[in-house]
């Protein structure tokens, strides 16, 4: 199998509600993945079933692969507990610089589903933070989690259409939608010139200090 190429102990991170979990993968069997619950600061993992996760694979050889997959099950033996998910066919190979994020805010425009010929992004939305991998957006309108939207990205003389897919929501402290997505449907073109943005973002936020 080209790609991912999970192994027994591969350490896993998943980012939800602003915080990453992390695991390790126990088993390997029948075209699925089992990892331990997912363990951060305060407490386990509280996604369900069939609830999607965004998740970061280590390898032992040092690459480092995204993808995202709903919870299948969960199972225990004896006082350990663990998740099953699908073994992911469309796992990206990602660079640790695609995590770097800046928080850059601009009006959007947008539509739910993917990028066509003929797409008309006639919603709006607020760009809250922005990086290689994924941005974070205030939307009015009701995503669920999995669903693909599209939307364009303005910085200087840069115009990106991107397409991405939501991984997790949440309500903000003015109870308004939030939503994170993940850029999983863009090219490699693409993606080095959203990282190139993010970069001189920062270096212009420094130069501000």
């Amino acid at each position: 199998m080209k790609g991912l190429k999970a192994k027994l102990n591969d350490r896993i991170e998943i980012m939800w509600n602003k915080k990453i979990y992390k695991s390790t993968v126990q088993d390997i069997n029948h075209g699925e993945l089992t990892i331990n619950i997912p363990v951060a600061e305060l407490g386990y993992l509280p996604a369900a079933v069939g609830e999607v996760l965004n998740i970061i694979h280590f390898q032992e050889d040092g690459e480092v692969y995204q993808y995202s997959e709903a919870i299948k099950a969960r199972k225990n033996e004896g006082k350990l507990a663990y998740l099953i998910i699908n073994y992911p066919n469309r796992a990206q190979k990602v660079q640790r610089r695609d995590y770097v994020r800046v928080k850059y805010n601009q009006i959007i425009k947008y539509t739910k589903g993917k990028d066509t010929k003929d797409i008309k992004l006639i919603n709006k939305g607020f760009l809250i933070d922005l990086s290689g991998g994924g941005m974070k957006v205030k939307i009015k309108e009701q995503i669920k989690s999995g669903e693909k939207i599209t939307t364009i990205i303005n910085y200087g003389s840069h115009e990106l259409k991107i397409t991405g897919s939501v991984v997790r929501s949440e309500i903000d402290a003015h109870g308004e939608r939030v939503y994170g997505i993940t850029f999983d449907e863009i090219s490699s073109f693409t993606r080095e010139s959203i990282i190139k943005i993010v970069f001189d973002i920062m270096r212009k936020q420094r130069e501000l200090l």
